[in-house]
């Protein structure tokens, strides 16, 4: 949708519910509604969350952790925001109020570890743990110290949605976002790259709000099977995958490898990640090996990476990203692709520079590579949603 077009939609919404003067009893109706607002809602840079309750809308925003309970008023919408009672004519004024502050920072309390090593430990034979939302109050304590957080800004910063560990006897920090994670983030957590898996955008995006722990003495096979019990069980969802040998496009490199700085640039150490004549304004840089410089290529692309040249995954050099690189314009992928892809025009112009900056060949081929489809069986089944299995 159009960023014009949201913007209208989202007012509208936002008058239907100031001219709100009770909750319907169809419940059915509230539901379409309220589905209708999250819909627009999480379109929006930070998602609100709204549910109903008592005769009202409770509003969420879970990345800077405030809440507000809305209700009709003579004036519009009456919102509750911790202890303040304020008339508005707008469900986004909850954007406007500033974050809960406290007196003192809050202080953990003796003995808040092992609260939280036991919800987030693995017992013996498990292989993979979904920690559903909400949160234990422990997570709080524990996020702090993660490098996420400066010194200077610790208190300030938002909680993040989504935590990813690894477990091998001992629980190890692996990823972070302050975004909630979906389906496709949990493929990640159990190995897999983007290119390695296929299914319909409302698979791959299906939320799944709370943190995954993987043991990492397993196989994806394994991670996999546990991951459609947990599914099944906690959602009643038969939701499944499996493995396939499909012909589809590969990157696929061959030649010598020879290091030729690019020339006419002042800085000639790094390889360059760019799509454009000369490289633009610099990101990320990072020192790895060719092999997995490739890698993050073939993830950018949503395309493998076939390598006939041997040893590169001994040879190490320094390389930067650029603009032309990380950023696209946004444009509707065809639903009917198996292998989306984002940015897709710059692909050639980005293996043409590196060939001008290691002496590879690239070629775009078909070949059959193995891929992992996600399919839904739309049988009931045994699972019960309604009473999810403890924490």
């Amino acid at each position: 949708m159009e960023a014009v077009g949201l913007r209208k939609e989202l007012a509208d919404l936002e008058r239907r519910l100031a001219s709100t003067t009770g909750v319907p009893n169809d419940v059915n109706q509230l539901r379409q509604r309220l589905e209708k607002y999250s819909e627009i809602l999480d379109l929006m840079d930070r998602a609100i969350y709204i549910r109903a309750a008592d005769g009202g809308l409770r509003l969420e925003d879970r990345v800077y952790h405030r809440e507000a309970f809305l209700s009709p008023s003579p004036s519009g919408v009456r919102a509750q925001w911790h202890g303040d009672v304020l008339d508005a004519n707008s469900i986004t004024l909850l954007h406007a109020l500033a974050p809960v502050r406290t007196d003192s920072r809050d202080v953990p309390p003796v003995g808040w570890r092992s609260r939280f090593d036991a919800v987030y430990s693995l017992a013996d034979g498990e292989i993979l743990r979904w920690v559903r939302t909400p949160f234990i109050p422990e997570r709080r304590y524990y996020t702090r110290e993660l490098p996420y957080y400066t010194d200077m800004s610790k208190d300030k910063r938002p909680q993040p949605l989504y935590l990813g560990f690894h477990w091998d006897g001992t629980l190890h920090y692996w990823t972070l976002a302050t975004s909630e994670g979906v389906l496709g983030s949990v493929f990640a957590e159990c190995g897999l790259e983007r290119y390695e898996r296929s299914g319909p955008a409302d698979l791959v995006e299906l939320r799944l709000g709370g943190d995954w722990i993987v043991r990492t003495n397993t196989s994806i096979e394994q991670r996999l099977s546990a991951l459609e019990e947990i599914l099944e069980r906690e959602l009643g969802r038969r939701i499944r995958f499996q493995r396939r040998s499909v012909e589809r496009e590969v990157i696929v490199v061959r030649g010598q490898y020879e290091r030729r700085p690019l020339a006419g640039h002042a800085n000639t150490e790094p390889v360059y990640l760019f799509a454009e004549a000369t490289p633009d304004q610099s990101g990320l840089r990072r020192r790895e090996s060719i092999t997995q410089m490739f890698q993050k290529v073939a993830s950018r692309f949503n395309r493998p990476i076939i390598l006939e040249t041997q040893g590169l995954d001994e040879v190490f050099v320094e390389y930067q990203t650029c603009l032309s690189y990380d950023t696209w314009v946004a444009r509707k992928l065809d639903p009917k692709d198996p292998f989306p892809i984002h940015g897709g025009e710059a692909l050639d112009p980005v293996l043409a520079n590196l060939t001008k900056q290691t002496s590879l060949k690239f070629a775009r081929e078909t070949r059959p590579f193995n891929t992992w489809f996600i399919t839904e069986i739309k049988e009931p089944s045994s699972g019960n949603p309604s009473n999810p299995s403890p924490r």
